[in-house]
């Protein structure tokens, strides 16, 4: 039995307890009932990113990486029924997708933030698709009744995951803090924006870094978030990435993407 994270170590516990498995490999970090489990991994990438930490159990286990590829179901239909329907609304026109939301509110760009971009971006004659979950909705509607645009689309709890990654997949950016849509638009390796703040990009970040060149990392500058310490609760950090700089980075991918 093998548990390569930490996340709900509480859940596991008892998972190991009565699995009957001979050997209960648990990552290093483990905590609540890491009594129960056999061996503490620990490999070479123990405070790397954590796609590394989970190869590293593979590692352990005899097996071999080569290229990191992320496979994502087939979305074909989803993307078809998801470009007609704004097909209708944008006549094709390119547009971004915009993920204000994130699990934990500390990793949250200010909303009042996102409503003064998504307002320029709309402005510039740009089209905004909002995106997110059910606990996205409310933000989602302040945004949108901020911009009041023809231009934005409010699509927050209303697609299937399947639908949010059409969605994500067909944007000519992606923008967002640190989040899980994130990660599928770093999986489609879209152009996109990543807000960092109290988590480490180098833990959480997308994969790839600074090393691929359609990831464009802001950092806030009073992060103090590192490989040692990956989450840090400040409450003020993300709000020290000013409009301005994200601005900045947008209008100089746009540049480039839109020639």
């Amino acid at each position: 039995m093998i548990f390569p994270s930490t996340y709900k170590d509480w859940l596991k516990a008892p998972s190991s307890l009565y699995s009957g498995a001979g050997k209960k490999v648990g990552y290093w970090e483990m905590r609540e009932g890491s009594f129960l489990v056999s061996k503490g991994l620990a490999g070479p990438h123990k405070k790397g990113h954590v796609i590394e930490r989970y190869l590293d159990v593979v590692r352990c286990l005899g097996g071999t990486v080569e290229a990191v590829e992320f496979p994502l179901p087939s979305i074909e239909q989803e993307r078809a029924r998801m470009r007609e329907a704004l097909r209708m609304r944008t006549g094709g026109k390119p547009y971004i997708a915009v993920v204000p939301g994130a699990r934990w509110a500390v990793k949250e760009w200010p909303l009042a933030y996102w409503q003064v971009f998504v307002r320029r971006v709309t402005d510039s004659g740009m089209h905004v698709v909002l995106l997110g979950g059910r606990d996205d909705v409310s933000k989602g509607r302040v945004i949108e009744e901020s911009a009041a645009s023809p231009l934005l689309f409010n699509y927050t709890g209303r697609t299937t995951l399947k639908e949010l990654t059409a969605l994500i997949a067909d944007a000519v950016l992606y923008v967002s803090a640190d989040t899980g849509p994130l990660h599928l638009a770093n999986a489609l390796k879209k152009e996109l924006i990543a807000l960092f703040g109290p988590t480490s990009p180098e833990r959480t970040g997308p994969y790839g870094g600074k090393e691929a060149a359609y990831i464009h990392l802001l950092v806030s500058p009073t992060s103090v978030a590192t490989a040692d310490r990956p989450l840090v609760d400040d409450p003020d950090c993300m709000a020290r990435i000013t409009v301005d700089s994200v601005w900045q980075t947008y209008a100089s991918i746009m540049e480039k993407t839109l020639k």
